[in-house]
């Protein structure tokens, strides 16, 4: 879970930082920047896995 939580506040970290750049790489034909798009992933997929992962640990304890 810390290493999730570690993934989460870098992805955000990574998001707001690449959002300041001007030499991005954009997706063709979407205007994406990828390193955004690869930074808000991290975010989603750590936050749904430390999410679940707590769900699982609560209903264990039962």
């Amino acid at each position: 879970e810390v290493f999730l939580i570690y993934l989460l506040g870098y992805g955000l970290g990574r998001f707001w930082i690449e959002g300041l750049r001007t030499d991005q790489l954009l997706l063709p034909k979407v205007g994406l920047p990828v390193s955004q798009l690869l930074a808000g992933t991290i975010v989603v997929i750590s936050a749904i896995l430390i999410i679940a992962g707590r769900k699982k640990a609560a209903a264990l304890q039962k």
